[in-house]
């Protein structure tokens, strides 16, 4: 499988997409896609979306259509004889076809002719000159060709013809000396240069008629756009300018068709029925009809389908292209499976980073659509060479950023002759030169094996809930897609799969349904059914797709067509036994005002200082990166394990191969040993705990007595609510046993800080120290949603405080039916997003994309860069989360007794009290001799039913036995003192100590008869 980390996602220029949502009133990604598109103004904007059929008289000013035009004019008033030389692909056969059927429009006496891929090859030859000079031709008009056909053009002269050429490929400096040169790409004009074949034969044919009075001829003008649409696209040249307008009227005409040999094409492919054409119509059903004649037969039979005025011509000549196409399908189908079997036996994929394979057994008509298909499936360029008498005839694919014709342009001296472009090309070759061009040309891979990588670009990353109607409805607009206008993709990270299934008459297909938060959607990945064997429900997944709108059984649905998935990568703990090397670790913040790297250094040999401007958690970040440039080993310890979890996975995301431990109340003493040794070896380079268990494990202490180490003692958001000397005590404990550096992270209060360091003894600081004031508001209601939604219309920023990513999740469902005409304007941010995510939401919401932001409390307030309003939803677990959510200067507390219960409830979970840890004692038997995980299952299966206690207290009690030694004595009664003693209990209680400190200070009741207060001294009322 590719992965999503194979693609290119276009960074979003936030500026210029907020302009553009004020301006159109559309979404942020409607807007992305412009942007993309090189679209950046409004009026650029009005422009792409309206493409008036008058738009095409732009046609009539290419250079060498008037000319062209008094030439035809001529020859048809002299009654000439005029012969069309035309291209044996899609792009020349509709080209030949539209110029015919426009000449004999006007009376001409025209004939076409194309030539034989394999007697012939491409472009114009001087036996057909000759030809059509013996058989009285007087005017020779090329369409998609001609335009390095000096030799031939001039023998045109010779014999008295006059000659115009008419084409759309890259011309040399100079150009033929023809009659007439008709070559968008002689000028500049943006709007006309990336015409197709078939649209420069358009373009000749507007300017033939624009002299005249009716201008653009009805009927006869709808079918040739018909004509042009399909060569246009079938050509995959870029969507836009003059091509996006011909494509987008020429479609609309389709299921309505006056050309009978469409019409019958279109039956014999089961599209009799179709009203509304589309582009993957053409580029699946139409167009390789037509080209397959031109690759295993004669493409003239194409040609008289499409000019054909008889309805049993047309349908036998329909029925013969669709009997080729299905020739030519089991022609790539059994060059396609015999490639494979070549590469799984001869080809190392690891080393090989172009595939170049040559056979006498392959059709040259269909090895291009064959590595096209391989390109597909192995997710790098292909080259299949067929051969015959010792010259080869060579066809490549390639994809992403590597450049198949400047590869070519390298291997240049091997090949006999070669062209195309960046992703489609071919060559002729010797035969004994093979092996030096697949070398060569592999080499050359190797000097960009990057950009090789690259599948393509993605439009943006999203979520879930980002795509909905109205979204679909915006992408209708951009259509027809193509080459230079794409369908619109997008990447999802970090999605759940519910299930998995394969689908079709040979599970080819991949079928899955995915959910995030609180959305859920199908997917479906055509050709994708290998890529269920490392799928399974549960799997967290990445997916590129494209959305689009499922219809069956009268219902409408989203549903998301697959480009790629791949297992996300998650970031987790590490385990010791997986611990890697360190990165190099980069600067998450810009500090502007302080040379970090210049105090780091000072920190060295037992250097001691205060960092107090700590309003900005993201800030204790940005000092880890300079303390392992200075070589020095870190301990992080935080007053409470919870924090330390939150900033252990905060690391994980912006260094995910750091070696790190955290250390808690649940971990063996068996892992903290080794811990320790690793750490005094040089293996480990971080540690993150609490005080208390640092305190409490003087091994660790030990283990770092021989390195350059660094302390760095985080208490930060204190706040107002200071929790008494006892935990100061704590603080200047691990001080006065720590003779190394230590870097003291203070709380951001004035009062505080200037107590802690007089107190600690810290005289060197950095930053100034800073205070913030708050504006605290007691609202209640009895319809908490109503009273939620109020206070988010007031202002443009809201942040929204819940505990849970469960919690984040519900709130952000139930605020967003306020929002149901813009459901993007409500998010909800948790801890198990990936780190993509997590930027993503924070830029949406500091520049004003989204104007509510429901944040758990993994949330990093530091990153909002604007003034919100804060909203407290759920009463906080600890002083902490409360405090460094204090960035508004707007807080409404408006959580009520339930959510006090409920908060308290889950923190009381976390600690087991002394009845518990009793009747876990008295109730599960248990001798010693077993692991801790097994007396870990035991215990769980002895508590079913019986009592209601969390997985995580039930492993502390059971950590508490083992650090107590209660565990090898048999259970029964125990002595509830000998439990107190065990540090892990004093961890566990700390949790639910700082909860009840928060209380005295958040008391629900203290806080509604304060709103009370409020109401009444304002003099309103209920």
């Amino acid at each position: 499988m590719g992965g999503t980390e194979y693609w290119t996602v276009k960074k979003r220029n936030w500026e210029t997409v907020s302009s553009l949502v004020k301006s159109l009133d559309i979404s942020p990604l409607a807007a992305q896609l412009l942007v993309n598109r090189g679209i950046e103004t409004p009026e650029a904007a009005a422009t792409f979306f309206d493409t008036p059929l008058e738009s095409l008289i732009s046609l009539v000013s290419i250079p060498g259509c008037q000319e062209a035009a008094s030439l035809i004019r001529e020859s048809i008033a002299r009654e000439e004889k005029i012969v069309i030389f035309g291209d044996y692909d899609a792009d020349g056969v509709t080209a030949t076809a539209l110029m015919v059927k426009g000449l004999r429009a006007e009376g001409a006496r025209v004939d076409y002719y194309v030539p034989d891929r394999f007697s012939e090859g491409y472009d114009l030859n001087e036996d057909f000159v000759r030809w059509a000079s013996d058989k009285g031709y007087r005017l020779l008009i090329t369409v998609d060709c001609g335009i390095k056909a000096f030799d031939c053009v001039n023998l045109a002269k010779e014999t008295g013809m006059k000659i115009v050429v008419s084409d759309h490929h890259e011309p040399f400096d100079t150009v033929p000396k023809a009659n007439a040169v008709i070559n968008p790409k002689l000028n500049d004009d943006f709007f006309v240069k990336d015409l197709a074949g078939v649209g420069v034969a358009l373009a000749l044919i507007c300017t033939l008629w624009s002299g005249e009075e009716t201008g653009f001829r009805g009927g006869i003008f709808q079918e040739l756009l018909e004509l042009a649409a399909i060569g246009t696209v079938a050509d995959s040249v870029p969507l836009v300018g003059c091509n996006r307008t011909i494509v987008r009227h020429g479609l609309k005409g389709l299921g309505e068709t006056a050309n009978i040999g469409l019409a019958a094409l279109f039956e014999v492919e089961g599209l009799k029925n179709k009203k509304d054409f589309d582009v993957a119509d053409i580029s699946f059903k139409i167009a390789p009809c037509i080209n397959a004649v031109g690759r295993i037969g004669d493409a003239g039979d194409a040609v008289e389908l499409l000019i054909s005025d008889s309805l049993q011509q047309a349908w036998e000549m329909a029925k013969k292209l669709h009997r080729e196409n299905a020739v030519r399908q089991n022609l790539d189908g059994a060059v396609f499976l015999e490639v494979l079997e070549i590469i799984e036996k001869e080809i190392d994929l690891e080393r090989e980073k172009v595939i170049v394979l040559a056979s006498d057994n392959w059709h040259p008509g269909v090895i291009g659509i064959t590595a096209a298909r391989l390109v597909q499936r192995l997710n790098m360029p292909v080259i299949l060479i067929s051969l015959e008498n010792g010259i080869g005839k060579g066809s490549g694919r390639s994809l992403g950023s590597f450049n198949l014709n400047e590869a070519f342009e390298f291997c240049s001296e091997f090949l006999i002759k070669y062209g195309g472009h960046r992703l489609a090309g071919g060559f002729l070759i010797g035969a004994e030169d093979i092996p030096t061009f697949r070398k060569m040309i592999n080499d050359y891979a190797l000097t960009c094996s990057e950009n090789r990588l690259c599948l393509g670009e993605v439009d943006s990353e999203v979520f879930l809930e980002d795509i909905d109607f109205r979204l679909i409805e915006e992408m209708d607009a951009f259509k027809p897609f193509g080459p230079g206008n794409p369908v619109p993709l997008f990447v999802c990270r970090n999605v759940h799969i519910e299930n998995a299934r394969l689908v079709g008459k040979k599970n080819e297909h991949l079928k899955i349904t995915v959910s995030a938060g609180e959305s859920e959607v199908e997917c479906i990945g055509f050709k994708m059914g290998e890529k269920a064997s490392f799928l399974k429900k549960g799997d967290y997944v990445d997916i590129v797709f494209s959305p689009q709108m499922n219809t069956w059984n009268g219902t409408t649905k989203l549903q998301y067509l697959l480009s790629d998935i791949t297992l996300c990568r998650r970031v987790s703990a590490k385990r010791i036994e997986k611990i890697t090397n360190i990165c190099n670790a980069a600067m998450l913040l810009k500090e502007e005002e302080l040379d970090l790297q210049k105090h780091v250094k000072g920190l060295k040999n037992g250097g001691r200082m205060g960092y107090l401007n700590i309003d900005a958690d993201g800030k204790v970040l940005t000092v880890l990166p300079y303390l392992r440039e200075a070589g020095m080993a870190v301990i992080f310890l935080f007053p409470l394990q919870s924090m330390a979890a939150d900033f252990e996975r905060s690391v994980l995301e912006v260094y995910p191969h750091l070696r790190l431990l955290r250390i808690d109340c649940i971990t063996s003493n068996e892992i903290i040993e080794r811990a320790a040794g690793l750490f005094a070896n040089g293996s480990l380079d971080l540690l993150v705990t609490s005080l208390g268990t640092w305190l409490k494990n003087k091994n660790l202490v030990t283990a770092f007595e021989g390195r350059n180490a660094c302390m760095c003692i985080n208490i930060g958001h204190w706040g107002k609510m200071y929790p008494g000397e006892n935990y100061i005590y704590e603080v200047a404990l691990v001080l006065s046993q720590w003779e190394k550096s230590v870097l003291f992270l203070g709380s951001g209060e004035h009062f505080l800080d200037e107590k802690l360091c007089s107190k600690l003894g810290i005289k060197e600081v950095l930053g100034e120290i800073r205070k913030s004031d708050n504006q605290l508001f007691f609202p209640t209601s009895n319809d908490k949603l109503a009273l939620l939604g109020d206070i988010c219309s007031r202002f443009e920023k809201n942040l929204v405080f819940v505990n849970t990513g469960r919690e984040a999740v519900a709130v952000s469902r139930e605020i967003r039916k306020i929002y149901n005409d813009r459901p993007y304007v409500v998010r909800s941010y948790y801890g198990d997003m990936v780190s993509s995510q997590k930027d993503l939401l924070v830029e949406d919401f500091n520049y004003g994309f989204a104007g509510v932001l429901v944040a758990s409390r993994s949330f990093e307030p530091y990153r909002i860069k604007h003034t919100c309003s804060l909203v407290v939803n759920s009463f906080p677990f600890n002083i902490f989360d409360f405090n460094r959510f204090l960035i508004a200067p707007w807080v409404y507390l408006i959580y009520n007794n339930a959510d006090l219960g409920k908060s308290s409830a889950y923190v009381r979970s976390l600690c087991p009290d002394e009845d518990l840890i009793q009747y876990v004692a008295n109730n599960v038997k248990c001798s010693g001799n077993v692991s801790a995980n097994e007396l870990f299952k035991r215990l769980s299966r002895g508590l079913q039913g019986n009592r209601s206690v969390s997985r995580r207290a039930l492993a502390i009690i059971l950590s508490i036995f083992f650090d107590t030694s209660l565990v090898n004595s048999g259970w029964g009664d125990i002595e509830i003192e000998t439990v107190k003693s065990s540090w892990r209990y004093t961890e566990a209680l700390k949790e639910v100590e700082f909860f009840e400190l928060l209380i005295e200070n958040l008391d629900v009741g203290l806080l509604e008869a304060a709103a009370e207060l409020e109401n009444v001294d304002s003099g309103e009322t209920d």
